[in-house]
């Protein structure tokens, strides 16, 4: 019998159509059903926004339907999750957990690994690095195993925390996914991807391409995302007059998002805070050149200019402008390979 995975998540796609719902987390379980042969099971917590069980692909999936609930409605999803992760385990025993995000789900997971005496690791995704994350005390997490996703995200872990994570795996593209790479001309001039929030900080975004736009005023931009902010960015762009330099094309899927990159010479991502930036190896793998500050997986190099302050990255993305385009794949890592890091964790932790 194979080994049994139970993925714990707050969301996860409604079907297989629903591209742009956690697409590091889809990428990663498609890759280990192909290449582990392990059964897999998923149990999400918030989204989909409905009760049901149903199938991803060929896998079985429990949406708890929690709608992102606060107390004491959180508490209801939590006891359902609960009593899912018990029926699964009863039905075909669960060799490992593996919960995403250090939050409700690692919470649930824990509570698995004493009861049900089930081994099970934390992959932590995002801002649940930092010291606003409730679910941050030692007494906590000290006893999961937490995997990073980049050395930023490992440090600022660490930085608040006092304490190490037990692995650092990088997360990896699919090359199938992507179309032939765009050699000839490229209408769009910059290119920015992610949600229109705060953290993002697209306001810079627009700021800068105002200046940019003095110095090369045939420039192309376009910004892809929604979010709570986008009816502010757009007003921004009116009152800038900006609005045949910078479209917004709200969300699109993911391969249409990919056509977009390969029509695009650079990715600006001036977001405050990354963990690792999947869209970054998306441009580079895109033949895009990268522009960001030093956040998550930024690594200086000739395709991938990190800047320190606005200033910087101005500058950088005026030089860009004036080169000449070298629309080449970067390398970058792999989604196998992220697939074969986890399951060697797995297999440590079952043979404990």
């Amino acid at each position: 019998m194979p080994q049994h995975l139970l993925i714990l998540t707050p969301g996860f796609p409604n079907d297989e159509s629903d591209t742009t719902c956690v697409p590091y987390i889809q990428s990663l379980v498609r890759q280990l059903h192909d290449d582990s042969g392990w059964k897999i099971s998923v149990i999400t917590f918030q989204y989909p926004y409905q009760e049901k069980n149903y199938h991803w692909y060929d896998l079985e999936v429990y949406s708890a339907g929690g709608k992102n609930l606060r107390f004491p409605g959180k508490l209801r999803t939590w006891t359902k999750v609960w009593r899912k992760i018990k029926a699964i385990h009863k039905q075909n025993p669960v060799s490992i957990i593996h919960s995403f995000w250090l939050g409700e789900t690692a919470l649930l997971g824990k509570i698995a690994e004493k009861r049900l005496h089930i081994p099970h690791v934390c992959t932590l995704m995002g801002q649940d690095v930092k010291k606003s994350n409730v679910y941050l005390k030692k007494p906590f997490f000290q006893s999961i195993p937490l995997v990073a996703v980049s050395r930023f995200h490992a440090i600022t872990f660490e930085k608040n925390t006092g304490e190490p994570v037990s692995n650092i795996i990088p997360l990896g593209i699919h090359p199938g996914n992507f179309p032939p790479l765009n050699l000839s001309e490229r209408k769009i001039d910059i290119l920015g991807v992610g949600g229109q929030i705060a953290l993002k900080n697209y306001q810079l975004f627009i700021h800068i391409v105002k200046k940019l736009v003095q110095d090369f005023p045939n420039l192309n931009c376009v910004i892809i995302g929604e979010g709570p902010l986008t009816s502010y960015h757009q007003k921004l762009i009116q009152d800038l007059s900006l609005e045949s330099h910078i479209q917004l094309t709200g969300m699109l899927p993911r391969e249409e998002v990919f056509q977009y990159m390969n029509q695009s010479r650079i990715l600006l991502h001036p977001s405050t805070f990354e963990s690792f930036g999947f869209v970054f190896l998306e441009a580079l793998y895109s033949g895009m050149s990268v522009v960001s500050f030093p956040v998550g997986a930024a690594q200086s190099g000739e395709k991938w200019k990190v800047a320190q302050n606005e200033s910087e990255m101005y500058q950088q993305l005026v030089d860009l402008l004036r080169e000449k385009p070298n629309y080449q794949r970067a390398e970058v890592s792999n989604m196998t390979d992220a697939a074969r890091a986890y399951v060697e964790q797995y297999q440590t932790l079952i043979e404990k």
